[in-house]
């Protein structure tokens, strides 16, 4: 009897809470791809986000230093 109703309970809140899986998988994530001359270089990527394709933008943005 517990079971059926802890299924029941997770049922209804899977149904009213709110989902925040699709929007927090579609933000662009920065990787380090390389040092060079004390500079660090990255590419801006996104995967994970539903109907967009995974992707990366090149490695030619300076985000700090090595």
């Amino acid at each position: 009897m517990v079971k059926a109703v802890s299924r029941l309970a997770d049922n209804l809140l899977a149904r009213v809470a709110p989902k925040a899986q699709a929007s927090a998988g579609c933000t662009y994530q920065w990787y380090l791809c390389y040092c060079s001359g004390g500079l660090r270089y990255s590419q801006k990527c996104m995967f994970g986000c539903p109907q967009v394709p995974n992707h990366c933008y090149p490695c030619d943005t300076i985000t700090g230093t090595c």
